[in-house]
């Protein structure tokens, strides 16, 4: 994978479960702000033990730019899928093995018979479950992500984040 751009985000706690976060990230002349932001909550936001709570990651993209599905193939004409990676997760133990996303919103062909783009424009959720085992959840992470156009891409980035829920 390419080496992602040093994360020096700028992050908007809306309450301790929910934070937005816009990546520092190389932009082409003009533009003042990244065109991708992320939303990333825990819910229900007071949970109790043997509950599932649910980890939920948006991002709202501006147009003309796309991200890829998370289960988009990276060798697909050289595609930088999402990657989410949970670096810190204290009390809840995750459900299932990996993020779960809606397919891509549009379908492009690849050069290879069979093979295909899976984009995102506008918005997507991803979305991971666990069960509460404590009083107190927490859980902090890094999402690597590329964005392009149709001619272009932006570097891959990495932002990084943190959410917690229940009684801390």
């Amino acid at each position: 994978a390419p080496a992602a751009a040093v994360d020096d985000s700028s992050v908007v706690a809306d309450s301790k479960s929910t934070v937005t976060v816009w990546p520092e990230m190389r932009l082409p002349p003009g533009m003042q702000q990244a065109p991708i932001r992320f939303t990333v909550s825990l819910a229900p936001e007071s949970p109790i033990v043997g509950q599932d709570v649910t980890l939920s990651i948006r991002a709202d993209i501006d147009k003309p730019y796309h991200t890829y599905s998370v289960t988009q193939n990276p060798d697909v004409l050289g595609a930088n899928p999402p990657d989410i990676f949970l670096d810190d997760v204290s009390g809840m133990p995750p459900v299932g093995p990996a993020f779960l996303g809606e397919a891509g919103t549009e379908q492009k062909p690849g050069l290879d018979e069979g093979d295909f783009l899976e984009l995102h424009h506008g918005s997507v959720e991803w979305v991971r479950k666990f069960t509460v085992t404590d009083d107190a959840v927490a859980v902090a992470g890094e999402i690597l992500f590329q964005i392009c156009t149709d001619t272009a891409c932006l570097e891959v980035t990495t932002v990084a984040f943190a959410v917690q829920a229940g009684d801390s």
